[in-house]
């Protein structure tokens, strides 16, 4: 969370100290691929129940850490499905495991 929180303060500076703006709002969904430290091989989407309302609009998806990817491939393939106007990734973290699908996020710290 604290990178999350991070980079927000980050980009309201950005918007204070300039004489252009970004317009945003902030979601939360949480994604579950894990029970018990054990990969379950299956992803399941907690929140975000309207995704619709990202149709047309720029996403910015901030992850902590990027295990093997495949988590994060699922989501941005559900997110297709609301046809956003762009979406990019940003990661703290990307572990590598030989277990890897081969995602590499567009923003790594």
């Amino acid at each position: 969370y604290k990178f999350f929180a991070d980079l927000l303060d980050y980009i309201k500076a950005l918007n204070r100290n300039s004489d252009r703006s970004i317009p945003m709002t902030v979601d939360f969904i949480r994604l579950k691929s894990y029970c018990n430290d054990q990969s379950t091989g299956e992803i399941k989407v907690i929140g975000g129940d309207d995704l619709s309302t990202l149709t047309g609009k720029n996403v910015l998806i901030v992850e902590d850490i990027i295990d093997t990817g495949k988590t994060m491939k699922t989501l941005l393939q559900l997110l297709k499905q609301y046809n956003p106007k762009m979406v990019k990734v940003a990661s703290l973290l990307v572990k590598r495991t030989p277990r890897s699908v081969g995602y590499t996020p567009d923003f790594i710290r």
